[in-house]
């Protein structure tokens, strides 16, 4: 039987036409697809095609037949279950030979390549059948997700759209593993995309812009597509920077934009889909800020909080309450914590500056009106404006006594730096001969770095002008707060029972990464890995002792790990 391809296609005809035939005759493909060995491509061309067209013969029913009555019935799924590393072995011998390859994709016959296209579809269509079912089998052979996502992204790049679709459906159902609670990501998986993470940001990216372009896209086709980029960019840090680069957060803000202008409230069919893709336009910003401030301040120049405003109808639309309930809180606790964490980046001048510019614009509409006001929504958008207002407040006052000095160690007049360098945007000059100087002194290979970082995904550098206004905003809630820090400190020394001669040994800690801020009382002691060396560290309490200062340390925002510092500063 094996050797004659005529009639195992009379067999796959008859399964075709009567799919009760399919129990009797699985047997013998599946006989067929454990004796068939993958032919080498040294292999005459005439046993390769011989080979292929059996193979397909005999995939064709199982794709045809398992998608019906039979994917249930426990003696198929055995059956089938046994030749499923088999039909992997194929399905991957198949796609490096006849698509993957360019090599061989070279040499091939016009019959060879019209086979080739008819098992492509047919593959296609097997391999999301049996991944359903068979994932676990499947997730274990070797090189098969490797395969998979190499096909995804080859399909993906060739604008093969329902090709590629395919693909990734089965991909997301082997890659990850939801069979318990870590929902951990296969490893080959992970490491195709690292090696293809420019390529698969460019085709990810594309996608939006073309559905954003082109005549308005489907709800549904928008979230899958967002989706897409949600999971690969918590895959690695290489493919999460791959997506800065493609400028993932301004289109993401577009994405939000465009969905929530165009809604209406009548339409109940696209209102679902459009909550989804919104929570996770969301998921994919918010992972984005953790990489840093200036992608929070990239995302407030392209309207973000103006987007997140226009998204209330989507809460309130008279839809069946019992189906909206859960999917409406989601999208509520998802922007609310979008909210909240563009909050905490306030404490950076140009996030401060990039809301400010989106907010004054914001206060002159009636985009406000259309927020409950006992809200947890509205309470977050009241909590960002009551922050912005004090920012700015604070940020008005260091610029009239803020100084910026000459980046030039050697300048004799460091006190009146006006030219900033274009290029990395740190170094501050008093004139182009400081700048000569300092360039040829070191300035050069930093100012490089830093925009090959830029150029790599990575957010700015925290700048020295950055920590002044820290210590600023510090100085601010010190003197607003005091009646609060002041009671602190006598609890903290009545529950630890020291000497009120301390008082000036306790260490203010702000944490301006929660939302609201928060502030603790802690020992001078505990910090002393935060300075350069124990003498500075004991500078810096003698200081505090002689009443120069309060003690105090900060903790703010910084990408994947908090920026921490601490200091005396001096309350006016």
């Amino acid at each position: 039987m094996r050797g004659s391809h005529y009639a195992l296609a009379k067999l796959a005809e008859i399964v075709e036409t009567d799919d009760s035939t399919f129990p009797q005759l699985l047997p013998v493909f599946c006989q067929n697809i454990r004796t068939l060995d993958t032919p080498s491509m040294d292999t005459d061309a005439t046993v390769r095609h011989h080979s292929l067209v059996i193979a397909k013969e005999c995939f064709r029913p199982i794709q045809a037949s398992l998608s019906k009555k039979h994917r249930h019935a426990k003696a198929i799924v055995d059956q089938i279950a046994a030749v499923v590393p088999h039909i992997c072995r194929w399905i991957i011998y198949f796609y490096w030979s006849y698509s993957l390859n360019a090599t061989t994709k070279a040499v091939l016959t016009s019959e060879i390549v019209d086979l080739r296209d008819q098992f492509k579809d047919t593959l296609v269509a097997l391999v999301d059948i049996l991944s359903v079912t068979f994932a676990s089998v499947m997730r274990a052979s070797p090189g098969f997700i490797k395969c998979m996502t190499r096909v995804w992204i080859h399909f993906d790049s060739t604008i093969e759209s329902a090709t590629a679709a395919s693909c990734w459906d089965v991909v997301d159902v082997l890659a990850y593993d939801r069979s318990d609670e870590s929902n951990k990501i296969h490893s080959e998986f992970v490491d195709v995309l690292k090696e293809s993470a420019d390529v698969v940001a460019y085709n990810c990216m594309r996608r939006i812009i073309l559905d954003l372009q082109l005549p308005p896209a489907h709800a549904i086709t928008l979230r899958d597509h967002i989706s897409i980029i949600a999971q690969c960019s918590t895959c690695s840090d290489t493919l999460r920077r791959s997506f800065l680069r493609a400028k993932s957060v301004r289109w993401c803000c577009r994405l939000m934009s465009h969905l929530a202008s165009r809604r209406k409230p009548e339409d109940i069919i696209e209102h679902f889909p459009t909550m989804a893709c919104v929570s996770v336009c969301c998921q994919v910003l918010a992972e984005s800020f953790q990489d840093g401030y200036s992608w929070v301040a990239e995302a407030m120049d392209h309207h973000l909080l103006e987007s997140i405003l226009k998204c209330q109808p989507l809460l309130d639309s008279n839809v069946d309450v019992n189906k909206k309930n859960d999917r409406e809180a989601i999208l509520q606790s998802t922007l609310t914590e979008l909210f909240d964490l563009v909050n905490s980046y306030l404490i950076y001048r140009p996030v401060l500056r990039s809301a400010r510019r989106s907010i004054r614009p914001i206060l002159e509409t009636s985009l406000e009106d259309d927020f409950d006001h006992d809200g947890p929504l509205r309470d977050a958008w009241d909590r960002l404006k009551d922050v912005h207002d004090l920012r700015w407040e604070t940020r008005e006052d260091l610029a009239a006594q803020e100084v910026t000095k000459c980046t030039n160690p050697e300048c004799t007049t460091p006190e009146r730096a006006l030219r900033q360098c274009s290029g990395c945007s740190n170094a501050y000059f008093c004139d182009p001969v400081c700048q000569r100087i300092a360039w040829r002194n070191g300035h050069k290979e930093s100012c490089h770095e830093q925009q090959d970082e830029r150029r790599a995904g990575y957010a700015k550098r925290i700048t020295d002008r950055d920590i002044s206004f820290f210590y600023a905003v510090a100085e601010y809630d010190i003197r607003v707060d005091n009646s609060i820090i002041g009671k602190l400190q006598t609890d903290f020394l009545k529950q630890y029972k020291t000497s009120s001669s301390l008082l000036h040994s306790l260490v203010i800690c702000f944490d301006y990464v929660s939302v609201p801020h928060t502030i603790k009382i802690s020992t001078a002691d505990k910090f002393i890995d935060q300075c350069e060396s124990r003498a500075h560290w004991k500078r810096l309490v003698d200081d505090s002792k002689a009443r120069k200062g309060y003690l105090v340390f900060i903790r703010v925002p910084s990408g994947r790990s908090p920026f921490t510092s601490f200091t005396v500063v001096g309350v006016r």
